[in-house]
């Protein structure tokens, strides 16, 4: 790849589609003679990191095997971008220690790798951790095989983190989670693949670990808060029968481990003989809402939509609404369908859902989560597909389909298992004000939505506009809202024109750069004081393609 071209490949654009500085990494680099350039790269991140001056610059980590533990300690101003050359190609092993730290840093992102630990006998098994941090990003990377721990752990104060298009698979032991967002605020975990498989796992059996994710509070501060779980698929669970797929809150604490939750548009998918508690586990949370969700299969377990209870000193779980999901079990074997212990629960919402058991009545229990009790219930089939589940494997190649990117893995399982049919009475049945503006793979709800996580022949424009936040308070600036092609940028890259209604009140760059190769950038908006709610409409134009999105700004909170 010639210099001229790389400069291209930079994700994150902050005021016009210009070019970043652009370094190298190569497994062939020396990090003591190197100076970062094509022809004379550093050998490893950890040395480039620091090296690398804060005007906004792009590190391209060359196909190869890299070993030892890769620390990230800096705060930068401007946003560095550590990319893969080739997505997946640039591997990430350590034998001794976590495989990657960062840690103190501010404003860093990282795409197109693949993450794993090296060996089951370490003193540290995490594979990723990322602590007392804001603005990070992971992207677009493959992570799996942590033993005894989580995958990704998240923890000690982060704030504004962004888990999207990545891929998930293999923690194992008890302590493990794939992801586990422990005292973090402001999280986005958006559009990911989830699933474990122990024939491909080196330890092989994962009977005994833990879900899948966890957002808590282990701390004395209550601090866990603003957590969206957007869009994300989970499958094939194999872990211990008192797990999850989605847990909040799991320490006890005296305090809501976790409050201001969103679960919207995910597909989870009940493949696996292996028993679970219920895909959805509340201890100790407080503001949650679980909306235009497809939970589909088997799923053989405790309870088939979800357990909520109290834990140890935990309060009662407060706020739960249930909006516009889909639980489905085609094979007719559906147990409880909600656990609640008197007592553990208040202020529990159960509407317009879709229950379905292979034509056999839903079983009774009772209580606040009874779907008998839901005011504008639907007991009927939702007509899913019924296809055999290919599981996402990646050989180093390709994927077991055929696919190349997690992205086409991520739209092949949504279209092959969460896709309703023609007629499918689910199709127009959702609250509109319940449900969100899109459906998992990006197509618009517009006036009629449907129930579950994927619109009925909806199809995603070629670009896509996305805030993130959606809601923000004044006198604030956001960094992760993004503009979304349907393929990659061509060898120029494509510019995406951005237009705010009220400039005033939010701000945003004239234009961003989609780069060669990606599908994605980055913008920043700025947000004026308001004294009332206020909407204000956000444009995108590239080419002959438009899209929109609106942002809510609201009063700053008043200092206390």
């Amino acid at each position: 790849m010639r210099a001229s071209d790389s400069r291209l490949l930079f994700l994150l654009a902050s005021a016009l589609a210009a070019a970043p500085d652009v370094y190298y990494v190569s497994a062939s680099g020396d990090d003591l003679r190197g100076d970062g350039s094509p022809a004379r790269p550093w050998a490893s991140i950890t040395a480039a990191v620091p090296k690398i001056p804060d005007s906004g610059g792009l590190l391209i980590v060359r196909d190869g095997l890299y070993r030892g533990p890769v620390l990230i300690a800096r705060k930068f101003r401007h946003w560095l971008v550590i990319q893969a050359e080739n997505p997946y190609r640039a591997v990430l092993r350590s034998d001794h220690s976590l495989t990657l730290f960062i840690m103190d840093s501010a404003n860093v992102l990282l795409t197109g790798f693949d993450i794993a630990r090296g060996t089951p006998y370490t003193t540290a098994p995490l594979a990723v951790h990322i602590a007392r941090s804001e603005n990070i990003g992971l992207l677009n990377n493959i992570l799996h095989d942590s033993f005894n721990n989580d995958i990704l752990k998240m923890n000690e104060g982060c704030r504004r983190l962004l888990v999207e298009g990545n891929l998930f698979f293999n923690q194992q032991g008890s302590a493990g989670q794939h992801i586990d967002s422990n005292g973090c605020r402001e999280v986005w975990i958006r559009e990911n693949v989830f699933f474990n498989d122990g024939a491909r796992s080196p330890l092989k059996n994962l009977r005994t670990t833990h879900g899948f994710i966890v957002a808590k509070d282990s701390g004395e501060v209550r601090q866990s808060r603003s957590i969206w779980i957007s869009s994300n698929v989970f499958l094939n669970f194999e872990g211990s029968p008192g797990s999850n797929f989605i847990l909040l809150g799991e320490d006890g604490k005296p305090f809501y481990e976790v409050e201001e939750v969103t679960i919207e548009n995910n597909l989870l998918l009940g493949n696996s003989p292996c028993p679970m508690r219920a895909p959805l586990g509340v201890k100790g949370a407080r503001q949650v809402l679980f909306r235009n969700n497809t939970v589909v299969g088997d799923l053989p377990g405790r309870a088939f939509a979800a357990r909520i209870n109290r834990e140890l000193r935990t309060p009662v779980n407060r706020q739960l609404a249930f909006l516009n999901n889909i639980w489905s079990d085609p094979t007719g074997t559906m147990g409880t369908f909600a656990e609640v212990p008197r007592g553990d629960a208040e202020e529990l919402a159960l509407r317009n859902n879709l229950y379905w058991n292979g034509g056999k009545p839903i079983p009774r229990r009772g209580g606040p989560l009874d779907p008998a009790g839901d005011p504008r219930r639907l007991f009927a089939d939702p007509r899913l597909p019924p296809a055999r589940v290919v599981l996402p494997h990646w050989d180093g190649a390709r994927f077991a389909s055929g696919a190349a990117l997690i992205r086409q893995e991520f739209e092949r399982l949504v279209r092959q298992h969460g896709a309703p049919a023609p007629g499918a009475p689910g199709i127009g049945r959702a609250e509109p004000a319940a449900a969100p503006a899109e459906d998992i793979l990006g197509a618009p709800r517009n006036d009629k939505p449907d129930l579950g996580a994927v619109q009925f022949a909806g199809v995603g424009g070629s670009l896509r506009l996305v805030l993130l936040p959606d809601q923000v308070s004044g006198r604030s600036q956001t960094v992760f809202s993004h503009v979304i092609l349907n393929r990659p940028a061509t060898a120029r890259g494509t510019v995406v024109t951005l237009v705010s209604a009220q400039p005033a009140l939010a701000a945003v760059p004239k234009q961003v750069l989609v780069a060669q190769g990606q599908t994605a950038a980055f913008f920043p908006i700025t947000t004026a004081a308001v004294t009332a709610p206020s909407r204000v409409s956000i444009q995108a134009a590239a080419g002959g393609s438009r899209a929109s999105a609106t942002l809510v700004i609201v009063p700053a909170p008043t200092p206390r």
